[in-house]
């Protein structure tokens, strides 16, 4: 083996390493900064109960939220979500006033929800995100679309040019 391949593999293995410690510390870091920390894997979540607020940490993976039956009993709670890397699917029930606000680095947002500032009667649950690499879909329960889409694969196929 020449030396520019035992080099090139040599650099190519510290790399990895430092990556692969770089992940381990990362991960340590959102188990103790967050409620609901989630890391390389997905999950889904259905809430029927109170809620009261929550901070979800989402690395290399993904969260769907359904807060659809939810309740709440105070005027306004919190929901903190942080993510690297991740997709997020937040569901909130019609009734709710939402106000989205956060930052959002090389990564997508699609807010489907009102804020209106002068309703006091409505519950107001506030979304505070910070998203890098990653998704985030915020919508109303009736936004769901529980229709199975149906694709003719010879319609693919013509889309694909064959």
């Amino acid at each position: 083996m020449g030396i520019f391949k035992k080099g090139l593999f040599l650099a190519g293995t510290a790399g990895a390493g430092y990556l692969g410690y770089k992940m381990v510390n990362k991960t340590k870091m959102y188990k103790e900064d967050f409620e609901r920390p989630i890391t390389f894997g997905g999950k889904e979540e259905v809430i029927k109960t109170d809620f009261k607020g929550a901070t979800y940490g989402i690395l290399c993976g993904g969260l769907s939220l359904d807060l659809a039956e939810a309740t709440m009993s105070a005027d306004e709670a919190i929901l903190k979500l942080s993510g690297e890397f991740c997709g997020i699917s937040v569901v909130v029930p019609e009734d709710w006033n939402v106000k989205v606000d956060g930052i959002a680095e090389k990564g997508g947002i699609s807010v489907k929800v009102d804020y209106d500032e002068e309703d006091t009667k409505s519950k107001r649950l506030i979304i505070q995100y910070d998203i890098k690499y990653g998704g985030l879909e915020i919508k109303y329960a009736t936004e769901i679309d529980d229709e199975p889409v149906e694709v003719d694969i010879e319609d693919v196929a013509d889309v694909a040019g064959e």
